[in-house]
C-alpha cells in the first residue's frame, strides 16, 4: 500500500534470491491494522504478515496515536532509519524529524543525490525542507 509494503516486499523478495542472513521483523501499531481496509490490501497484508519473521504488536487494538507509538518504536530499536520523505507534513516527516533528533542515520530515497552521499560515505543525511 505504500512504502512499508514496498520495503516488506523487498526484503521477502531478497530472501527468496538466497539472502538467507536477511530477516523481516514487523513492527505493527496495533492487531486491527487491515480493519478499514479494502480486500486486495488487506490479503497482501495477511501474505506478508505470515512470511515475517517475527511480529510485534504494540497494542490489540487501535487507538489515535497508535501509529505514532509504532513509529518511534521503530526508530527506537533502528540502526538506520530508511525512508521515502517527499514533504515536511505527515506521520513520515515526524519519523524522520525524531531520528534525527535521536542521533539514527537517515537515508531519504526519495532524493537521489541524498542516496549517492550516503552511499559514498555520509551517515546523516539533511532532511529536503
Amino acid at each position: 500500500m505504500g512504502f512499508d509494503t514496498m520495503a516488506a516486499s523487498v526484503v521477502l523478495q531478497k530472501k527468496r534470491d538466497g539472502l538467507a542472513d536477511l530477516s523481516l521483523l514487523l513492527a505493527l501499531p496495533c492487531e486491527d491494522q487491515a480493519k478499514a481496509w479494502a480486500e486486495t490490501d488487506a490479503q497482501l497484508y495477511r501474505e506478508i504478515r505470515e512470511q515475517a519473521d517475527k511480529l510485534i504488536v504494540l497494542s490489540p487494538r487501535y487507538y489515535p496515536g497508535c501509529m505514532i507509538v509504532r513509529n518511534r518504536f521503530m526508530v527506537d530499536h533502528a540502526a538506520l532509519c530508511v525512508a521515502f520523505l517527499c514533504t515536511a507534513k505527515g506521520g513520515t516527516a515526524g519519523t524522520v524529524r525524531y531520528a534525527v533528533r535521536e542521533g539514527l542515520p537517515v537515508l531519504n530515497l526519495a532524493v537521489a543525490d541524498e542516496v549517492s552521499a550516503f552511499l559514498a560515505g555520509g551517515d546523516n543525511v539533511p532532511l529536503p525542507f
